[in-house]
Parts: C-alpha cells; sequence; structure tokens
C-alpha cells in the first residue's frame, strides 16, 4: 500500500503485481482511501471503547464461547498486582470456567457464580448477579460480581465484572446491627443519627402509611430534597413520575411478610433527572414483633448501566467490523481477477491471438456470474 499527497488531496492505493508468461508483468491499482479512513474511524472506536473500559472501577474480563478470557480491563489487572494473582498474563488465555471449577469444592460462593455463570452459555438467563465475601489476610472484603451474555457477530461472549462492595456491605451490616440493639423504634432512630449521617448512601425510614420519618445527608444529595422537605411525606410523592413506577406493592408484601427485599428500579430526582438505583428495605419490628418502620438503603448504579451500554457498544463494533471485512474480501478478490483477464485479452486481441482472447473472454463470464 502507498499513500500520494498533492495540494489538494491526499490518497492511499494499494499495488498489486502479477507475471505473465512470457515476458509480462500486470499491474493493478486500486483507491483504497475510503477504506483506510474507515479503518482509522474503526480503530479509534475501539480505542475510545477499551478506554472507557479502563475507566470504570470494577474488575471486568470478556470470555469467549468457550470460557476462555480474551480481554481484560485496567481494574482487573490492578487488582491481580495487588493481591498477588500468579496467572500469566493476568489470565488472558486461560479458562475462566475451569478456574472457578477447581474453586468450587473450597467455596460455596465459587459453586454459587459456576451455576449462574453456566446458565448464561446455557441460554436459561441472561444476566447473573451475586455478592460474596472474598477477605484477605489483612481485612475483610465483599465484592458483587454480574456476568451478561452477548452474540459479537463471532460467537457467544459472556461480559464478567467483579467490583468492590465492602463499604456498602459493612454500612447495611452496621445500620442493622444498630437497629437490631434498641428495643425501641424511637430509640433506635434517636441513637443511630451520627452513624446513619456519615453514611454513603441514601438511608430513608418510613412508617406504616409510608411517610418519611427519617432522610440522611446523602438521601439529600442523590435525590435532591432536603430532609426539611420530605419528613412527614409519602415517598410516592417524591420518587413517582411520568417515567417512573417504582414497585411499591412488590416491596411492601415482601417486607411485611417477614422479608427483606432487594431490586433496582429509577426513582426521580428533584430536577426532573431519573436516577436508577439499587436498593435494599427491611422491616422494623417493635417487641411484640409487630412491624412499625421500614429502611431503605439506596445507592447509584448509574456507572454499572454504562458499562452495560459499553458492552452493547462493543458487540455492535465487532458485528459491522466483520461484515465489512467479508464484504471488502469478496469484492476486492472478484474486481483483481476481471481486471487480470482483461488486461490479457487484450493483449491477446493486439497481438491477432483471437482464440487466446476468446478463451479468457470466457474465463471472465465464470468471474463475473460467480461475483
Amino acid at each position: 500500500e502507498y499513500q500520494f499527497k498533492s495540494i489538494e488531496s491526499s490518497k492511499t492505493l494499494a499495488v498489486k503485481y502479477a507475471f505473465v508468461p512470457p515476458d509480462l508483468v500486470l499491474v493493478h491499482t486500486e483507491d483504497i482511501t475510503r477504506r483506510k479512513k474507515a479503518e482509522e474511524a474503526l480503530l479509534s472506536s475501539q480505542i475510545l471503547l477499551k478506554s472507557s473500559l479502563d475507566a470504570l472501577s470494577a474488575s471486568i474480563a470478556i470470555l469467549d464461547e468457550e470460557g476462555i478470557i480474551i480481554a481484560l480491563n485496567a481494574s482487573w489487572r490492578a487488582f491481580a498486582d495487588k493481591n498477588g494473582l500468579a496467572w500469566e498474563d493476568y489470565g488472558l488465555g486461560r479458562s475462566y470456567l475451569g478456574s472457578i471449577d477447581s474453586a468450587e469444592s473450597l467455596d460455596e460462593g465459587a459453586a454459587e457464580a459456576n451455576t449462574g455463570i453456566r446458565a448464561l452459555y446455557a441460554g436459561q438467563r441472561d444476566s447473573f448477579t451475586m455478592e460474596y465475601p472474598c477477605h484477605s489476610p489483612d481485612e475483610q472484603r465483599w465484592f458483587v460480581i454480574r456476568a451478561s451474555r452477548f452474540d459479537s457477530g463471532d460467537g457467544l461472549r459472556v461480559v464478567v465484572s467483579h467490583e468492590n462492595i465492602t463499604e456498602q456491605v459493612q454500612a447495611r451490616e452496621r445500620i442493622l446491627q444498630e437497629i437490631a440493639e434498641r428495643t425501641q423504634a424511637e430509640e433506635q432512630l434517636r441513637f443511630q443519627p451520627n452513624l446513619l449521617d456519615a453514611v454513603e448512601q441514601a438511608v430513608t425510614v418510613t412508617n406504616l402509611e409510608g411517610e418519611i420519618i427519617y432522610w440522611n445527608p446523602y438521601a439529600e444529595k442523590m435525590y435532591g430534597w432536603s430532609a426539611a422537605e420530605v419528613i412527614g411525606k409519602k415517598t410516592n410523592e417524591f420518587f413517582i413520575s411520568d417515567y417512573t413506577q417504582p414497585p411499591f406493592p412488590e416491596i411492601n408484601a415482601a417486607i411485611f411478610s417477614g422479608n427483606s427485599w432487594t431490586g433496582e428500579f429509577q426513582v426521580s430526582r428533584r430536577d426532573g433527572s431519573l436516577l436508577p438505583i439499587q436498593s435494599t428495605i427491611t422491616a422494623i419490628y417493635d417487641e411484640s414483633g409487630e412491624p412499625v418502620y421500614s429502611i431503605g438503603i439506596a445507592f447509584d448504579i448509574t456507572e454499572r448501566i454504562r458499562m452495560e451500554e459499553i458492552q452493547q457498544q462493543l458487540a455492535v463494533s465487532e458485528e459491522r467490523d466483520r461484515l465489512a471485512l467479508d464484504l471488502h474480501d469478496t469484492v476486492t478478490q472478484s474486481l483483481y481477477s476481471i481486471t487480470l483477464q482483461s488486461d490479457s485479452t487484450m493483449m491477446a486481441l493486439s497481438t491477432g491471438k483471437s482464440g487466446a482472447a476468446e478463451k479468457r473472454l470466457e474465463t471472465l463470464k465464470e468471474i463475473a456470474q460467480d461475483a
């Protein structure tokens, strides 16, 4: 390939040579300027997507249809360096499924993860999420694993992410422990403000009528309303809009039957924007075992959704790249064959070799039909 520049423009040409016995050399040139620009644009897009994955805090690996790790992000490598992961090249080319198979006998969490991820490969589900402990010698840690499947055009791909949620788990445990230690709901709320105010998650407490009786500073920051504006009012006055419908009936049915509820939904902020959250809601009981309040702990999942959108863009980009390459190779080969036969035919005619010219014309006809 050669690049030619003039005052007005710059072009890239592909040059091919073919020897025609006894003493002829055919030269074929093709203007591939558009293709080169498309390739440069595609490369730029791929670099942007890779940079976006590297910017995420979660450790991310992409698996092929056999469960082999084919791509990793910067957070994965940083975690491996910090924790002494001895996998060659950080695990690229290694069987992720084989690794969790090996860990399954040692860890119940690995068994659950193994079952969930294999269900993705079997087409039984599209995504899988699980919280699990992963303690080091120096500290207790908790992570959440999220896995989802997509078709890249070259086969099934599974994206696996591991994110450290130690702060969220410890905050949740501290809150629930504080609540359990108080015998009266009013005492619980009186002794907890300093703790709840320091939590970097939105914490809200409502009574049986759905009226808000506590709203911590992080809830003010995340949702946009101050505590003074919401105390004494019902949650549906703030979170429901024409574009959101939190599953309040499902939540109430779960927590007042003795279970906690964890799920994801969108709420409206004060400025009208939509906020995706993951929330855990638990009932608070009095001494007689009757529910009197519910406490909700929520955090913003915008970054995780952005990661899922990037995964979708990767799938679309790979498919577009594959189709463009297949089309280019087919057309280029046919054009090259036609050009070669045309030049040979013209040469035969110019030398009076009509028989050879007729044979080459038949060959041209066959090539055109195949194309």
